[in-house]
């Protein structure tokens, strides 16, 4: 017999608002994930260098966020927590395009002492990432891990995590789709397509 969710329950949610959050979320990831090339071009070019960069920082952060969430869920399974941890990552990514410019600057001029193009590509755009984008992925990295344990309150663990990972699988598939469509156009530069990664994230 299906057990309902007491945590559900208690904040008046309901299921699908879980799956929307979940779907957001992944959509987010993957916009940021696309945008993050936006600002290291002016920089670090797009190569092949910068891009690998990109998806390890990336895939650690997430790795992090994992953890940290599944941790922090167990420990209090509240999705207000998660909420407010959310709201901290947007409010992040909101000012980020406006501050990226001059970090990335800063760095630049930290690494011109490197003999190769290659050393100031690859650590010059790996410390960017690192520094800019790392934080508000661990905290979105941390979504799944707490959808899935306040879902699984029901008694289907493995149903809830099939639900909240193909969710915000499919929203990170829809994002690359929509978010590849409009950085394709002539008219899109950077600081614009960074508010179009806000619009998503928040």
């Amino acid at each position: 017999m299906q057990r309902s969710n007491p945590t559900i329950h208690k904040m008046n949610i309901t299921p699908l608002y879980i799956y929307i959050l979940a779907f957001f979320s992944g959509m987010s990831i993957m916009a940021v994930e696309l945008c993050s090339s936006r600002l290291m071009a002016p920089f670090f070019g797009t190569s092949t260098f910068v891009w690998t960069n990109i998806i390890g920082v990336i895939m650690i952060a997430l790795s992090v966020g994992y953890i940290i969430g599944g941790k922090l869920a167990d420990r209090k399974p509240r999705l207000d927590i998660l909420l407010k941890l959310l709201l901290v990552a947007c409010s992040f990514l909101l000012v980020l395009p406006f501050i990226a410019s001059a970090i990335v600057r800063w760095l630049s001029s930290v690494m011109e002492g490197f003999n190769s193009s290659f050393s100031f590509i690859f650590f010059g755009s790996l410390s960017a990432i690192a520094i800019l984008f790392s934080p508000p992925i661990v905290i979105m990295g941390m979504t799944s891990p707490f959808l899935v344990r306040i879902m699984a309150e029901n008694g289907h663990v493995g149903d809830s995590a099939g639900r909240v990972f193909g969710i915000s699988t499919i929203g990170s598939v829809v994002a690359l789709f929509c978010l590849y469509w409009c950085l394709s156009r002539p008219w899109a530069p950077a600081r614009r397509s960074c508010s179009l990664r806000q619009c998503f994230s928040s």
